[in-house]
């Protein structure tokens, strides 16, 4: 997280010297859920310090050992395969990327808009698993305006409730929001233009 503030503090710095550092840093923590160095109950990294995924992987397995009639030594069997299939590193490799990401995402937006920019560049690369969503928006540049509006839009891998500008496309989304200068972005241009 120290990284993540640090450079986008000094990314921000040459866009715009001074800045308000502690005060991004103090609310994209909170938005994350940790406050004054406590993890909110409740609060999106509460979730992922849970693991409650990996939780309902394993009672889905216990219930269906329970349903089954199971024996317990087919039940620890099944128990062993989804740990050295890697449960828990995938767990802790998606999520900590994730906590990365959003947070990155979260301190841009804090920092853009005490700084008074309103473009941004839709910024990253396009693989084959790259989501219709984000395909027609990668290498564009877009007013604030515009991209809240995607809010109302549906599509697939959208997380439900989230904020579009920091969960882009949705879950394992690579992508980020540059925000820019006027100048910048019109250089860039042309503006607001996707392809849907």
């Amino acid at each position: 997280m120290k990284k993540v503030l640090g450079a986008n503090r000094r990314y921000f710095n040459q866009v715009r010297k001074g800045g308000p550092h502690e005060e991004a840093a103090n609310r994209v923590l909170a938005g994350l859920g940790y406050v004054r160095g406590k993890i909110k109950k409740g609060s999106w990294l509460d979730e992922v310090s849970r693991m409650n995924s990996v939780r309902s992987a394993l009672l889905s397995r216990i219930q269906s050992a329970i349903i089954g009639a199971a024996s317990f030594a087919l039940l620890l069997e099944g128990l062993k395969e989804m740990f050295s299939r890697g449960l828990l590193r995938r767990f802790f490799q998606r999520n900590a990327s994730e906590v990365f990401v959003r947070s990155d995402r979260a301190t841009q937006n804090y920092y853009s808009r005490r700084l008074g920019l309103i473009h941004a560049l839709y910024a990253g690369t396009i693989k084959n698993n790259t989501r219709a969503f984000c395909r027609a928006r990668v290498q564009g540049v877009y007013t604030r305006d515009e991209i809240t509006k995607w809010q109302d839009q549906e599509w697939q891998g959208k997380i439900p409730g989230a904020d579009v500008k920091v969960v882009l496309g949705g879950y394992n989304c690579r992508h980020h929001l540059s925000w820019i200068t006027p100048e910048i972005a019109e250089a860039l241009g042309p503006i607001n233009t996707y392809r849907e």
